[in-house]
């Protein structure tokens, strides 16, 4: 009796440890691999980029009116970086930073160019395993330029609604994905001209009755304060429309992958803040000052805030962080890690620049930020302003006479280097853009 107890008890030990064994083996290959940590796996990447969204438009920096409800929910699961500067006030050169890690002064050439001995983020990341995908709608960002560089499947999308870009995602990309992927979603929805769906203007504004709207990029605006508030209720609306697309793609992609989300923009617009439409005309704040959103809740299990201030070019040495790119031969970056705990908060310097061949520019405009400090020197006019951006964010007050040491200090600060770095790489000119394309440009607010 006893030795057959016995029996028993060790056969149902047996069954329980196989059992065991099943469990542990169904949870490590099926569960985990579905909810992995990021730990020492790489996390797949979205690269959003709104284009002409300027930061203090949305909810999660400071907007009154509710034009991202999905981005808010972003950034409850996320990192919302509060003070973005722009390398520059239009798409071409903005662009060129985020994807280089390299300041818009580097990118100092008129036209369409293609870079070469840059390294894109593309390019960075196809050589440790990641696949890389990119949609753009942007007319400045096609294969005439290096933005094509290391991707394995690039398409130019030829409208202005993002629902476009969501529908070539769905039908010819979303099958393809293979992980560890980048896909960088390039928006043209809250550029001008502002056409969202009618039902996204009646939440914003009701009584607008206009659908559509062209704001031109000039230095001096020709509309009237009812037209900027049209324009600037349409934009809302199309921000808002944006906001609902990306809710669609994060619903197409993120119950499959584990996807760090990057929410951001180029440059910002201009609702005559300094008497101007539009963008690539100035270099204030309302054109510089851009959102970043990081998000993924395994990375961020609670949401932070970062206040301190970063540039475009630190988003690529980010991204390359999280995917555990540390270091590369060759890789020379100005940006840095926006996450590490070591670099001081108290040593921020970044550049911008905007330059008088284009056609919508009177003048050449260069800025350096030093901490709290911003210097704008117009060398074509040879005019200088400055302003303390912790107590004049909207900078209306202009103290260069006021404070002569701090100018003259960033004022060399700046040109140094600019004579540094102005020449450092080689640029190509590209090949003339076809008539369909410069009609786009000019029904985009590009005056030519």
């Amino acid at each position: 009796m006893v030795s057959r107890m016995k029996t028993n008890y060790i056969n149902l030990l047996r069954i329980l440890i196989v059992l065991l064994v099943v469990v542990i083996i169904y949870i490590s290959h099926g569960v985990v691999k579905k909810k992995n940590s990021l730990e020492n796996v790489p996390p797949n990447i979205v690269l959003v980029v709104a284009d002409a969204l300027r930061a203090d438009h949305l909810g999660l920096y400071g907007y009154s009116v509710n034009t991202g409800p999905f981005i808010n929910e972003l950034g409850k699961s996320g990192a919302v970086v509060k003070n973005v500067k722009s390398q520059a006030s239009w798409t071409f050169p903005s662009m060129f930073s985020i994807f280089s890690g390299l300041t818009a002064i580097q990118c100092f050439k008129k036209d369409y160019y293609v870079v070469d001995d840059i390294q894109l983020i593309t390019e960075i990341l196809q050589k440790h395993g990641y696949h890389t995908y990119g949609i753009s709608a942007n007319p400045h960002l096609r294969g005439h330029t290096a933005f094509v560089q290391g991707f394995d499947l690039f398409k130019y999308i030829e409208s202005n609604d993002g629902s476009k870009i969501n529908q070539y995602l769905r039908n010819n990309v979303h099958a393809k994905l293979e992980e560890p992927y980048f896909l960088w979603l390039h928006y043209m929805d809250t550029h001008s001209p502002y056409s969202p769906p009618d039902k996204y203007i009646r939440t914003i504004k009701p009584e607008i009755t206009i659908n559509s709207m062209v704001l031109d990029n000039c230095e001096v605006s020709i509309l009237n304060e009812l037209e900027i508030y049209k324009a600037e209720a349409l934009y809302d609306a199309a921000i808002l429309y944006w906001d609902n697309l990306v809710r669609d793609v994060y619903e197409m992609l993120n119950s499959e992958s584990n996807v760090l989300w990057v929410i951001t923009s180029d440059h910002g617009e201009e609702f005559h803040d300094h008497g101007g439409t539009g963008h690539g005309n100035s270099l204030y704040e309302e054109l510089l000052h851009i959102p970043l959103i990081f998000s993924n809740r395994n990375l961020f299990p609670s949401s932070l805030v970062l206040e301190q201030q970063v540039s475009s070019i630190d988003i690529l040495p980010t991204l390359l962080n999280f995917a555990g790119i540390d270091k590369m031969d060759g890789l020379d970056l100005e940006g840095r890690n926006i996450f590490s705990s070591s670099e001081k908060k108290s040593d921020f310097i970044a550049y911008a620049a905007a330059w008088k061949w284009e056609p919508r520019l009177s003048r050449t405009l260069r800025v350096v930020y030093k901490n709290n400090w911003k210097y704008i020197h117009d060398y074509t006019r040879n005019n200088h302003e400055l302003y303390n951006l912790s107590t004049d964010p909207g900078e209306k007050n202009n103290l260069a006479s006021k404070q002569p040491q701090i100018r003259e200090s960033l004022c060399k600060a700046l040109e140094a280097y600019y004579e540094e770095n102005v020449n450092k790489y080689k640029f190509f000119r590209s090949d003339e853009l076809e008539q369909r394309i410069k009609d786009r440009l000019k029904s985009l607010g590009y005056v030519e």
